[in-house]
């Protein structure tokens, strides 16, 4: 920072110090079309704006109504990966020897023969009966 060292006051100089002369405005440039074409412009322009925003509008409403439908689709969906897999192990369960046996013996009242019985068709039923065996009776 330079300091003047002079005791005299200092100001700055003033560019065009003279007398200013008002200048004449210029023109504007006229309307390619004339003014009555950009009144008309103008009205379609705003219709236009005024169609778009009520699509929006409707568009957005839509749109809300599009994302619960999929969240409730979602939520059914999850509901049926869930019964899948209880299915799954259910079916798992099912066809343990275990399961298989208790199963047969309940509905269909089979049951695995000891080690001294046998089957023996009856006819009159129309199935096979267990036959305890007798020592004395030869083994089918």
């Amino acid at each position: 920072m330079k300091y003047i060292q002079s005791a005299n006051s200092y100001t700055c100089p003033i560019n065009n110090a003279g007398i200013r002369r008002p200048r004449r405005r210029r023109a504007s440039l006229p309307f390619p079309g004339g003014v009555a074409f950009w009144k008309i412009m103008g009205r379609i322009s705003l219709v236009v704006f005024a169609v778009t925003i009520s699509l929006n509008m409707v568009l957005g409403l839509y749109q809300g109504h599009l994302e619960s439908e999929i969240q409730k689709v979602a939520a059914y969906q999850s509901e049926l990966v869930d019964e899948r897999v209880r299915l799954r192990i259910k079916k798992v369960e099912l066809r343990s020897k275990d399961a298989i046996k208790d199963a047969a013996g309940k509905n269909l009242s089979l049951f695995a023969p000891g080690s001294n019985q046998h089957f023996k068709y009856d006819s009159n039923l129309g199935r096979f009966v267990t036959v305890k065996k007798d020592h004395n009776v030869a083994s089918l």
